[in-house]
This record gives structure tokens, C-alpha cells and sequence, in this order.
């Protein structure tokens, strides 16, 4: 497992921190055989150029230049991994002496990017996940920031972890959480008062404002601030300087002065997260900012339609592709669209998520799988005026997508893919347990899934049992008793309990919207036009284990034993069945194998030239 690997792992959930951690200090304890020849150069095997390249510029000065244009530097998947590998190199390469850290153009680095922050909105990750922000400090050898444009967010955070920070006077800096409505992360409140001092740095820190360099200069700060063209050779110069020192020295001395701050740095960064947990996971309003935020700044190429997101909450741009014909895939039960999040950014087209209406809102949510079809249908043509379209979904989101291609094609429109992952006929729509009690306790279960879902070994701990609960209480009880017992068991560590029964009570009506019991599936006008590609789980396991967590104890479900993908296969010419090994339904988007095969194929399907 290489470091990107690594990294997708983490993300993914599958290994905890600490055991990413150990992976990237494994690799860089044992270097591939690129990484040990003797040049003075680091190979496109090491990393990847177009995104982070490294090379010695003299003797014993290595220079980092991060160039991800089409992200302007944010920390994408692949930014990070080209600076772990960089900062890989360094230490392998004990003649390098001293690091220089700049970016391209105008631009140092940008901060975290949209999927990013979706995944610490939604408690899945915290910031303190992987030591990103500190990778300059915890070089042995001393680190140069040419901070030759702008920093925002994390992105001025990093650099200002390095041992010799230069701003450039033209350039805007930014520290801007609270902008947003939630506190800073990365270790700022421990480095930027020690970089700026704290009267400045509380001022930076509390508003969250942009500035100038020269500003920063004429508000007192002494890093050095000079004009942009002269960032760079005042940084080599300065390397020049550093390399006459003895290595030894340079190790020592900064391991002497870094010493007060990593002793500090823990527990400033635990106290940053437990903040964060209340002012930034599952804050709609917060969220509702941010989004905005990457929608107005998306690229010109986008023409109208990454503006008109901004105004339809339930319409999410999930990757950062611009260029070519979108790709759109519907919320399932739970409303949300998270889960499409991996698998959108290793293609190379558009990918949007349609969330539920009132998910992230006060708005009534939609009633009826054909009703939440029409207005979907409204949505997508706002980015996408006519067809050929590609569709899909997970669970009843594939339901949803398949309304949607009918009345395309009533409409005269083509759909030309749709992919649906494990989705339910009517069959077996009809066998789902519904009841109030059973729909508040799969709520409660899956939302502890969630939180757990990196320590595996946790799951069935954690989870709720049926008869651990009173189902003779009323509804409204019910869910106040299961929220009283997965408090106890890491439901959250922010919300009370008030603020935990509205967010419930808002998705167990989303839920009931759906209304699948009255849904009928009616012929498509064209079924030869369309390519269908269905996930289908080989064990035929709706609820699997997870049964007794799920449903009424006198429940007689037998939805274990459809097979409900029977009436699917009779609408299509071109019907593709793809059999993956999942546990249950509820686990298929976050266990490895199966993600991997979903992954794969959405590469290929939506890859193809059309």
C-alpha cells in the first residue's frame, strides 16, 4: 500500500489514524528502489508532477512546488499525497539540508477542498485524522515557506508550521473559519500567535478577514513581507545560507527550538477538534455557507450552471470537474448524497448529487417517488437543459433515477446509463418492515454506523439490540429512549439531545416521503435506448446480521429471501447485472471489496466516449 492508498483508506474509513500514520512512516522508513538512486532529482515515480514536484535546485537545497492549477492548490486527495511523498523524499535523502515549500503563480495553497470539509461536516473525519498541516515542522531539517501568493484557510496554516515564513506584499492571506460560522483547526490558535504574535493573531484568528501583505505590514507583523518577484530568491538565498551550516547542526538546533511547540500541539489540536464538533459537524448553516463559497468560485467553464447550484440546496457538485456532459445520481432513504462522494472523484466528468429537499432546510420535503422524479428532472435541466442524460442511485435513489428516465422519455429526452445500486422492486418494497418504532431504531443504528464505522471490531458494541429497548413506549419516547442510549455509545459528542431528536424527527420524515409502499413501476416508452447497470448483492442479505438492530422484534420480514431485483431486469433491453459480496444492503457503500467493484465500474461506464 502506497501512500495514496494509504490515504484513500483513511478516507474511506478503513483504517483509524494512527494506523495511517504508521503506514506513511513504514514507507518512509523502507523507500522504493526509485526513491534510493543516487540522483539529484525525485522521479515521476515518486510524485506526481503536474500536481507536486521536488527537486534539488543546489547542493543540498530541496525545492517543493505545489502546482494543482485546476484546484488552485487546495488539498485535494492528490495534493496531499504528492506532499507526504515529497516530504518522503526529503527524509530519505540525508544530503538534503535544508527544504524550500512554495506554490505557483499567484497561488501558496488553498485550503481544504469541498469534499473535505463534507466529510468533517458530517463527523466522518475530524482534522486532527492525519498530520497534514505540521508535515513542515516535523521535517528534521529546516523548511523555507516562499509563500510567493495567496493562503487561505489551512493552506496559510501549513505554511506558517514551517520553520522561515516569506509573504509577498500583493498577495491576500486568510485565516477564515470563522467567516464560515465555526472555530479555526490545523494547530492555527497555537502557530499563528507564535508566528505573529497575539495581538495580531487574535485579530486574524476572531474575524476570520482577508489581507493584504502590505496590510500585514502596516499592522505590525514581522515575518517578512516583500514584493512577489523577489519571495523566491530571497528563499534561495536564504537556503543558500542554511546549506553552509553543518547538517547536524540544523537537525539539533531545530529540533531545540520546534521542541515547546510539539509538546503543545496535542492538546491545542484535541481542544481545536472538541470546539470544531460544536460549532462545525452537522451545522446546516455552516455548510449552506461553505457550499456557496465553492460554488461561486467554481471555474468560468462552467458557464451558468455551477451559479445556479448555489441557489438549489439540493443539487451538490461533488467533484471538481467542469468539462464534459454531467453525471447525476439521486439520495437514497436517508436523504443524503455523502456516499457518492469517492465514488465521483476518480472521474473525469461531472458528477452532481441530488439530496432530499428539507434535508438542509426548513422546506417541506417532497412526497412520492414519481413527485420527487418531476422535480429532480427540474433540477438536472438547470445544468443539463436536454439529454442524452446518465442516471443512477443507491436503494431507492436507483428507484427514483428509473422515474426519472420514464418521463424523460415521455418527454421525448434519451437517457442514455443508469445505474442502480442494490435498488428494491416494488416486491420488495412491499416487505420492508415499516414500522414507526423499526424506522426509528434503523435511524438511531445508522447514524451510530456512521461514527464507528473505522473500528469495525466496535459495530455490534455500539449498536442498539432490540431488547435493549421498550417497543410498548410511544413513538416519540422511543426515539428519546434510543437517543439517551447512543449518547452513551458516541452518537455525538456536540448535540444535545434536543438538537439530536430534531435532526431525527427531520429525517424520519424524509423517509416516510418516499411513500414505496404506493410506488408502481410502469413501462419505460423506450427500454432499448437505455443501458442499465444494476449491483446486485450475492447473498440476497436486505438486513443480514443487522436485523435485530433494525426491526421489530415481532416483525416476520422475509425481505432476506427476495430476490428484488426481478422486476428491474423486465424493463431493460440492455440490462447488465454486476454481482458484488456485501454483508448486507446498509453496509454496501463503505465496505472496501464492494466499493472497489462499484468504483471500477463507474470508471468504465461513464469513461466510455460518447
Amino acid at each position: 500500500m502506497d501512500v495514496r492508498a494509504t490515504l484513500l483508506a483513511l478516507q474511506r474509513g478503513e483504517i483509524e489514524p494512527e494506523e495511517a500514520q504508521q503506514k506513511i512512516e513504514g514507507l518512509m522508513d523502507h523507500p522504493s528502489e526509485a526513491d534510493t538512486k543516487p540522483t539529484s532529482t525525485l522521479s515521476e515515480e515518486v510524485s506526481d508532477p503536474d500536481v507536486v514536484e521536488i527537486k534539488e535546485i543546489e547542493p543540498g537545497i530541496a525545492l517543493i512546488t505545489m502546482q494543482d492549477r485546476a484546484n488552485k492548490n487546495m488539498f485535494t486527495l492528490e495534493l496531499i499525497t504528492g506532499l507526504f511523498k515529497a516530504f518522503e523524499w526529503i527524509k530519505q535523502h540525508t544530503e538534503m539540508k535544508v527544504a524550500i515549500l512554495t506554490g505557483y503563480d499567484t497561488y501558496f495553497a488553498s485550503g481544504g477542498g469541498r469534499e473535505g470539509l463534507l466529510e468533517l461536516y458530517e463527523g466522518k473525519s475530524k482534522m486532527t485524522d492525519l498530520n497534514l498541516y505540521t508535515l513542515p515542522m516535523e521535517c528534521e531539517i529546516p523548511v523555507i515557506a516562499a509563500m510567493q501568493g495567496h493562503a487561505l484557510g489551512g493552506g496559510w496554516c501549513f505554511g506558517m508550521f514551517s520553520d522561515f515564513v516569506l509573504m509577498s506584499e500583493e498577495s491576500f492571506y486568510t485565516c477564515n473559519h470563522m467567516k464560515y460560522g465555526f472555530t479555526p483547526g490545523d494547530g492555527a490558535t497555537l502557530i499563528f500567535p507564535e508566528k505573529l504574535g497575539y495581538s495580531i493573531a487574535r485579530e486574524v484568528l476572531y474575524t476570520g478577514n482577508r489581507y493584504r501583505g502590505k496590510e500585514l505590514i502596516a499592522k505590525g507583523v514581522t515575518t517578512p513581507i516583500i514584493p512577489r518577484k523577489e519571495v523566491m530568491n530571497e528563499a534561495i538565498q536564504l537556503a543558500k545560507d542554511l546549506a553552509q551550516v553543518p547538517r547536524e547542526s540544523l537537525i539539533l538546533l531545530k529540533k531545540h527550538m520546534t521542541d515547546p511547540i510539539k509538546e503543545r500541539l496535542d492538546e491545542t489540536l484535541k481542544e481545536e477538534w472538541e470546539m470544531q464538533e460544536k460549532t462545525f459537524v452537522n451545522k446546516p448553516e455552516v455548510l449552506k455557507k461553505i457550499l456557496s463559497t465553492f460554488d461561486q468560485s467554481a471555474p468560468s467553464t462552467a458557464s451558468a450552471s455551477s451559479t445556479r447550484t448555489a441557489s438549489h440546496q439540493e443539487l451538490i457538485h461533488l467533484n471538481k470537474i467542469v468539462e464534459g456532459s454531467p453525471v447525476f445520481w439521486i439520495h437514497s432513504e436517508g436523504g443524503g448524497v455523502e456516499g457518492y462522494q469517492m465514488f465521483s472523484q476518480s472521474l473525469t466528468r461531472p458528477f452532481y448529487g441530488i439530496q432530499a429537499r428539507g434535508r438542509m432546510n426548513d422546506h417541506p420535503p417532497i412526497h412520492s417517488i414519481p413527485k420527487m422524479a418531476e422535480y429532480y428532472i427540474e433540477l438536472i435541466r438547470r445544468v443539463q437543459p436536454t439529454g442524452p442524460y446518465d442516471l443512477g442511485g443507491y436503494s431507492l435513489g436507483g428507484a427514483i433515477a428509473y422515474e426519472m428516465t420514464r418521463l424523460l422519455q415521455e418527454r421525448g429526452e434519451t437517457v442514455r446509463t443508469l445505474v442502480m445500486i442494490d435498488t428494491l422492486d416494488t416486491n420488495g418494497m412491499q416487505n420492508i418492515e415499516q414500522s414507526k418504532h423499526s424506522k426509528r431504531l434503523q435511524a438511531v443504528n445508522l447514524s451510530i454506523i456512521n461514527r464507528v464505522r473505522r473500528e469495525p471490531e466496535l459495530l455490534f458494541k455500539r449498536m442498539i439490540h432490540q431488547k435493549e429497548v421498550n417497543f410498548e413506549l410511544q413513538p416519540d419516547a422511543f426515539l428519546n429512549q434510543l437517543i439517551q442510549l447512543g449518547t452513551q455509545r458516541g452518537l455525538s459528542m456536540a448535540k444535545s439531545e434536543a438538537e439530536l431528536t430534531r435532526i431525527f424527527e427531520k429525517n424520519l420524515l424524509i423517509q416516510e416521503a418516499f411513500e414505496e409502499k404506493a410506488f408502481k413501476i410502469l413501462p419505460l416508452s423506450d427500454p432499448d435506448s437505455v443501458t442499465a447497470y444494476y449491483f446486485r448483492n450475492n447473498s440476497n442479505a436486505f438486513y443480514g446480521d443487522f436485523e435485530p438492530y433494525f426491526v421489530h422484534p415481532s416483525s416476520d420480514c422475509t425481505i432476506d429471501q427476495i430476490e428484488y431485483w426481478k422486476q428491474w431486469e423486465k424493463q431493460f433491453g440492455n440490462w447488465h447485472p454486476i454481482d458484488v459480496d456485501a454483508s448486507n444492503h446498509f453496509s454496501l457503500l463503505f465496505e472496501s471489496p464492494v466499493f472497489e467493484v462499484i468504483t471500477r465500474w463507474c470508471d468504465k461506464i461513464y469513461s466510455l466516449e460518447h
